[in-house]
């Protein structure tokens, strides 16, 4: 009896130790708590796990064994935080057994079941013939299944792919059409919507896609509920941006067709040179005879080189060029301060944007909370009179910089509506023009440039049109608050509205010039000729008071460099401050 009793303490002790051995694991033992699941897919097999929270993994190890094997082998070792692993070297026609360890930084081993391992076959690629190794995700996937049906439904069409489009994000639609589509196909873009729409928007072409679950599953590391919610999830996104693309397209069109010909899009900075990028908008209406890059009493002539078949133009520039306008037809097109010193596109919106591709065409600026909103700049007094718009940026800081020097830390109030904040700088005369002025995002170890603005010799009033969009010229003022036209007149602080000043004419010119104004007010009034470099040629007029009606002035041009020169009207009327507007001319000899 005693014996007995003594063999059941014996028992009882060796069962608590048992337990308490499982509650406490020593570094070499390993508890069964991992939950691995295994996928098979032609060629290979994808295994997926989950670890409990409350474990921190530090090393994972996969193990395998073939059937038939005596014990498992090591098939890999992955670092911590990778919960699925494909094993596409095994070998077609077996079968696989699995288990997984996962070991924390104590030391502790963990496990799945490796007394039932979980099991799969390799399977043979059977529809080789489909599968397509450039493949590496599912839009990659719709793109190349799209394109295959467009050749079986459409042989005899031409292949215009749209579809790309639809994979660009963060971008307006209007813009992606401009920026992103070949110009000279544009026009022809739409005979390819009914196509598109006729294979994308259907049932069966999704099923198309979920039906190549077994070749590409796996290697997208998708198992099958996941394969199945992520491509509905992502054509429904695509049929969406295909019905926005397409609303989009008019406008785009709108904008084609409202171009210049030919325009300067880009400048960049290569081993000391400039390059100019210019592209024909509409190739059909270019003349290149009529087209001419000038530089003061320089300029280039497309003629003496091969363009007429390219629709992208690259002109390297004269280093001692300044400035440059481009004539089209005896029109100028867009003249710029080529004084930057750094690569820059030049936006169809009118803005000069900092660019690591200034061949590219842009439409507009990127889209920030902060921008500027409305300048004014009168070199003869050095003033200049900024406005800021936008929303409180909690994540970002701007500032306003004067060539390398920052003169504004923009700090606009913690509120979400839309905010006007502007602020007035008299400039010192020491300072030599051009002067350039930057609209920097501050980041945390450098500052990025989003605008700049050239300041020479020129006199001009710009302000976005209803805030956020193209430049204008304005000889109007609306500083610290909104510049939407819809607004009442009462509302905004605006100069008076006193003249109006005419191109000259003609323009450019050889020998003399007319300028014409109309005055609208009896007004004090000055008019001048400057140059290039801000030097007074001629004055008209010294703070005159006129009465309202029509001038008319000659200017000659003889015994004067060939190049280019602005007239300024500056008009003024009680205390209102004084109006200041500028026109270009251009003397040819």
């Amino acid at each position: 009896m005693n014996w007995i009793n003594k063999n059941n303490i014996l028992q009882a002790i060796c069962v608590f130790s048992f337990v308490i051995a499982n509650d406490s694991p020593r570094s070499n033992e390993s508890i069964s708590v991992i939950d691995l699941s295994i996928y098979e897919g032609q060629g290979s097999v994808l295994l997926e796990w989950e670890i409990p929270k409350e474990i921190k993994p530090n090393i994972t190890r996969i193990f395998f064994q073939l059937s038939g094997d005596d014990d498992f082998q090591i098939l890999t070792e992955l670092d911590n935080n990778i919960s699925k692993f494909l094993h596409k070297d095994c070998r077609v026609g077996y079968r696989y057994f699995y288990y997984i360890e996962v070991e924390d930084e104590f030391g502790s081993v963990y496990s799945s079941d490796r007394a039932t391992p979980v099991f799969a076959s390799c399977n043979v690629l059977q529809d080789s013939l489909k599968f397509n190794p450039s493949i590496n995700n599912i839009d990659d996937l719709i793109i190349f299944e799209f394109s295959k049906q467009v050749i079986q439904l459409y042989p005899e069409s031409p292949h215009i792919d749209l579809l790309q489009l639809l994979f660009i994000e963060n971008k307006n639609f209007k813009n992606i059409w401009l920026e992103d589509y070949p110009i000279n196909e544009l026009i022809k873009a739409e005979s390819s919507f009914t196509l598109i729409k006729d294979i994308l928007m259907t049932n069966s072409f999704k099923d198309s896609i979920i039906n190549l679950e077994s070749l590409y599953s796996n290697l997208f590391f998708l198992n099958p509920n996941q394969w199945i919610t992520q491509i509905e999830e992502r054509i429904s996104f695509i049929q969406e941006r295909l019905v926005s693309l397409i609303d989009a397209y008019p406008l785009a069109i709108e904008i084609l067709n409202n171009l210049a010909p030919i325009r300067i899009i880009g400048l960049e900075y290569i081993d000391n040179s400039r390059i100019l990028y210019l592209y024909k908008f509409h190739p059909n209406e270019v003349n290149l005879k009529e087209t001419m890059l000038l530089s003061r009493d320089e300029y280039f002539d497309f003629r003496q080189l091969e363009f007429e078949d390219k629709q992208l133009l690259s002109v390297t520039i004269p280093d001692h060029w300044v400035n440059v306008d481009l004539l089209f037809d005896d029109v100028i097109i867009q003249n710029y301060n080529l004084n930057i010193h750094q690569s820059v596109n030049f936006t169809l919106n009118g803005e000069i944007i900092p660019s690591k591709s200034p061949s590219d065409i842009i439409v507009k600026k990127k889209n920030e909370n902060l921008w500027l909103n409305e300048i004014l700049w009168n070199p003869n007094k050095n003033e200049l009179h900024l406005e800021i718009a936008g929303v409180s940026d909690f994540d970002n800081f701007y500032s306003i910089y004067l060539n390398e020097n920052k003169v504004w830390d923009i700090n606009m109030n913690q509120e979400f509506k839309i905010q006007y904040l502007d602020s007035l700088f008299v400039l010192r005369n020491t300072l030599e023009l051009p002067i350039i002025l930057s609209f920097n995002k501050d980041l945390f170890d450098s500052t990025e440039s989003m605008e700049i603005i050239v300041l020479d010799s020129a006199s001009f009033g710009i302000m976005r049109f209803k805030d956020s969009s193209y430049w204008v010229n304005t000889e109007l003022s609306s500083f610290g608050k909104t510049n939407n036209s819809n607004k009442k007149d009462s509302e905004l602080d605006l100069l008076p509205e006193l003249f109006v000043l005419y191109q000259n004419y003609p323009n450019p010119f050889n020998g003399s010039t007319r300028i014409t104004f109309d005055l609208l007010d009896d007004a004090i009034v000055s008019l001048y000729v400057t140059d290039a470099k801000g030097r007074v040629h001629d004055k008209f007029l010294i703070d005159e008071l006129l009465n309202s009606g029509t001038y008319n002035f000659n200017w000659n041009g003889e015994g004067r460099s060939t190049g280019i020169y602005f007239f300024t009207i500056q008009a003024q009327i009680g205390n209102f401050a004084p109006v200041i507007f500028s026109r270009k001319m251009i003397y040819l000899k």
